[in-house]
């Protein structure tokens, strides 16, 4: 009778730790499913708009990033370029043709490993270079006319420390998109189709549609 028992408590302690292992493995050590890239980027752009195919180009292009891979994250587009992955949001619209995606929300960047000028210009358009900005530490590049752009999560900041340089880094902000001098009043300052807002230390440069 205690040879039985021992044997049944054996097949039990084996089915056990079969069990816990199996399930150990699903929910622990389970691989996590590929993304799945894609490389037909001529028949990408070809679903685009205007807007959408200027804003990937001009953004990419601040990272030298001529992408052969892409994929889709949720609702988003990434583009590989490198170890850097630049993704842009999108919504559906329709043209002539039929649906073409268009930008939605802001253009962000995922596997970077330092911050520096050429992630700052990718989500500032460009302005750290304008501004002549260098690395003052992980998180912070210093720059010209009281300019500072700061690494804040998964996003980055352009701060003016001084708020009487508002006009003088809107002046440049201007020219730099080809603009005519802007006219300040306040904390805002328009020119073209441009707004630059100033609150709580931080810089805003916006697209008015005209």
């Amino acid at each position: 009778m205690k040879k039985k028992n021992l044997i049944l408590s054996i097949i039990l302690f084996t089915l056990f730790l079969f069990v816990s292992s199996f399930l150990y493995s699903f929910f622990f050590i389970r691989p996590r499913e590929e993304t799945k890239y894609l490389k037909n980027i001529t028949e990408l752009y070809s679903s685009f708009t205007d807007y959408m195919k200027e804003t990937v180009d001009y953004r990419l292009k601040l990272l030298a990033c001529e992408p052969k891979e892409y994929y889709y994250d949720n609702s988003n587009l990434c583009f590989v370029c490198g170890k850097i992955h630049a993704c842009f949001g999108f919504g559906w619209v329709n043209r002539t043709g039929g649906e073409r995606m268009n930008p939605k929300g802001r253009p962000y960047l995922t596997n970077y490993e330092k911050f520096g000028v050429e992630i700052a210009d990718f989500y500032e358009d460009g302005l750290a270079s304008l501004f002549e900005c260098v690395k003052k530490d992980d998180e912070t590049l210093s720059c010209v006319d009281d300019i500072v752009f700061v690494k804040d999560d998964d996003d980055v900041k352009m701060m003016l420390t001084d708020e009487h340089k508002l006009e003088d880094a809107s002046n440049r902000i201007c020219a730099h998109f080809g603009n005519p001098s802007p006219d300040c009043r306040e904390s805002v300052c328009s020119c073209g189709n441009k707004q630059i807002i100033f609150t709580n230390e931080q810089l805003f440069v916006y697209d008015i549609l005209l």
